[in-house]
């Protein structure tokens, strides 16, 4: 609902920020316990859709 309405850029960079936060390899402590695919360390763009994957703030 706040993605529809407040971001100016649909899902998708709010998404991109989602994963990046989610990645173990991104960030020393990882923000967000993700459950899917989230990408690998040789390819950090190679991550699901959105609907293939589940997220909760650690």
């Amino acid at each position: 609902d706040v993605l529809g309405k407040y971001h100016p850029h649909c899902d998708s960079a709010c998404y991109e920020a989602m994963v990046l936060m989610a990645q173990p390899f991104s960030y020393r402590y990882p923000l967000i316990e993700g459950q899917g695919n989230w990408g690998s360390p040789d390819d950090p763009k190679s991550f699901a859709a959105m609907r293939y994957t589940e997220a909760k703030l650690s």
